[in-house]
């Protein structure tokens, strides 16, 4: 994609003129974007599908679009864990997930987001009791800035239902061991997680 392309959400109320747009295929090349970006003095944004009407995916540094990493790499029903790519759209986990007997345990009313974009906006579903997208998260992994992925997996240690107002997205704090010391205090790092499934569960169809 040029590096000049604009973006723009799905209702086009939030616009951005990123320095440069770029669409990973790999993991590698997420790492090899952050390491670019943190060399260029830039920060860097995921967008999904763009259907949060906040400027969460807004930047005018890098921004990595999904398109690239929409893939399903595992589905262990036996440990009720699927480890999916960032940019994998809803729709085709739950049809994967439905083939399997499987199902997630919540999700919105639309499918078409993406897993890191439904997870960083706080999308949720029904159920006073049930979590959100977040909720279902297993476990995490951590690109440095310097481009590296951190050697220790993570979980979510804390996910708060309270959307943040300005940015759409809620507060998910990951707990990662810290063995030497490598994670300092203001860093940043990009995050990937896999989530949960749930066995025996019922998938019910949503029609606008």
């Amino acid at each position: 994609m040029p590096e000049n392309s604009g973006w723009r959400n799905w209702a086009g109320n939030q616009t951005a003129q990123p320095r440069r747009v770029v669409a990973p295929r790999s993991a590698d090349e997420v790492a090899d974007e952050v390491r670019k970006a943190g060399a260029d003095g830039l920060t860097v944004r995921m967008t999904g599908t763009g259907h949060s009407f906040t400027p969460a995916a807004a930047t005018d540094g890098v921004l990595l679009r999904p398109g690239g990493l929409t893939g399903i790499r595992s589905v262990d029903p036996a440990a009720g864990l699927v480890t999916v790519e960032a940019g994998c759209p809803l729709r085709a986990l739950n049809a994967e997930l439905l083939a399997r007997g499987l199902s997630l345990a919540n999700m919105g009313d639309i499918q078409v987001q993406t897993v890191a974009g439904a997870i960083q906006t706080g999308t949720h579903g029904t159920g006073r009791d049930i979590g959100g997208m977040a909720a279902q998260v297993a476990g995490l992994e951590l690109v440095l800035a310097d481009g590296t992925t951190y050697g220790q997996k993570g979980t979510i240690d804390f996910a708060d239902r309270a959307v943040n107002q300005g940015t759409g997205a809620i507060l998910i704090a990951g707990l990662f061991s810290n063995a030497g010391n490598i994670l300092r205090p203001g860093g940043y790092g990009r995050v990937r997680a896999s989530t949960r499934i749930e066995k025996d569960a019922l998938l019910v169809p949503h029609q606008r």
